[in-house]
């Protein structure tokens, strides 16, 4: 009896063993199988992060490319636009006798240069004849052609080889402006445009080159012009032209 008993002692205890053994031979099976599908989703997530990695990189390759191409594409239109050309016309801003500003247009005939014998401080009685002699003789030009006018009685001030050295004497010489040989001089009413083409004469804007004469050919008799003629020309503006030595 005691020995059937550790027959089926022995019997039972072999089966557990081998079940056991079974079990445990059968635990490396299983975990190769879940390694080898670990394996094989990292693998999946590595050639995810391979293929987004080279997405990425492919998109910063073309996105560059593009960058390139657009600055290059800049640079080719930038040589394609020409300079305008030089019309020969200048545009500035002119503040009109009734505050507004407008914009006017003049020849490049006219340079413009800052004149610093313009500047000159001179009497209210100098002034008032400056600009009334302006305003006889181009009262119905523009602010330049006033401006130029101007410029002609201050270039005889300075020159001081033949004319009066002072406004009053240029504008009053015999047989110089004819204004004040008919009296047209004195009948003017000075506009205040008159007086802002004196004013900026007076502050060394400068298009005359140094004129010393001017005058209206169509107004002038054939022998007059012809004297004219003989100096040496410096530009016409509105109905003016202008002389120097």
């Amino acid at each position: 009896m005691n020995r059937l008993k550790k027959i089926l002692v022995f019997s039972f205890t072999f089966i557990l063993m081998t079940g056991s053994i079974s079990v445990f031979a059968a635990t490396p099976k299983s975990d190769t199988v879940t390694e080898k599908k670990t394996e094989e989703a990292d693998n999946a997530k590595d050639e995810d992060v391979t293929a987004a990695v080279t997405s990425i990189r492919e998109a910063g390759i073309s996105l560059t490319k593009s960058v390139y191409d657009f600055s290059e594409y800049v640079k080719e239109s930038k040589k394609k636009i020409s300079k305008p050309k030089t019309t020969g016309v200048v545009e500035i801003s002119v503040s009109t006798s009734i505050g507004d500003t407008e914009s006017k247009r003049y020849s490049d005939v006219l340079t413009y240069r800052y004149n610093s014998k313009m500047t000159k401080k001179i009497s209210d009685k100098e002034y008032e004849i400056l600009c009334r002699i302006v305003e006889a003789e181009a009262g119905d030009q523009d602010v330049y052609g006033r401006i130029l006018v101007a410029n002609v009685i201050l270039n005889r001030v300075n020159y001081k080889k033949e004319f009066e050295n002072d406004i009053e004497g240029v504008v009053f010489e015999k047989n110089q402006f004819a204004p004040v040989a008919d009296g047209s001089y004195y009948k003017v009413g000075i506009s205040s445009l008159t007086k802002e083409a004196v004013d900026r004469c007076l502050d060394g804007e400068d298009y005359s080159d140094g004129a010393l004469f001017f005058f209206m050919r169509s107004g002038t008799t054939k022998n007059t012009a012809a004297w004219f003629d003989s100096l040496k020309f410096i530009c016409k503006y509105g109905c003016h032209e202008f002389f120097k030595y």
